[in-house]
């Protein structure tokens, strides 16, 4: 989390430095679980979820299907699928992608070009 929170705000973006929920699971039935775990909780809080961050240890279509089926489709929370071994090659591009698919998205992405990939 540490280095979405650096790079994004290196582009001018709003992220907290930490998430408000972290939650661990190994399969489809756990996603689907921790999905409607969630969802539940955002609605008992009465907030809303921004952005939910899936790190899958290795590419699973099975797994990414479920996860955007429960994300996207059941319960309408964004979410991005970030595999383990890439994460810190392509936090720009998933930042990039946050920012585009976000519906607060307002204004510019201010790149700077400070040598960090």
């Amino acid at each position: 989390m540490c280095l979405l929170y650096l790079k994004a705000t290196q582009m001018g973006m709003d992220f907290p430095k930490w998430p408000d929920l972290v939650k661990y699971g190994r399969g489809r039935d756990d996603v689907v679980m921790l999905f409607n775990e969630i969802a539940n909780e955002y609605k008992q809080t009465s907030t809303s979820c921004d952005l939910v961050i899936v790190v899958l240890p290795g590419k699973n279509s099975d797994i990414y299907m479920t996860v955007k089926e429960s994300s996207d489709m059941i319960h309408g929370i964004m979410s991005q699928c970030v595999l383990m071994k890439k994460r810190s090659t392509s936090i720009t591009s998933h930042m990039l992608k946050y920012h585009l698919k976000s519906k607060h998205s307002q204004g510019t992405i201010q790149t700077h070009h400070s040598g960090v990939p």
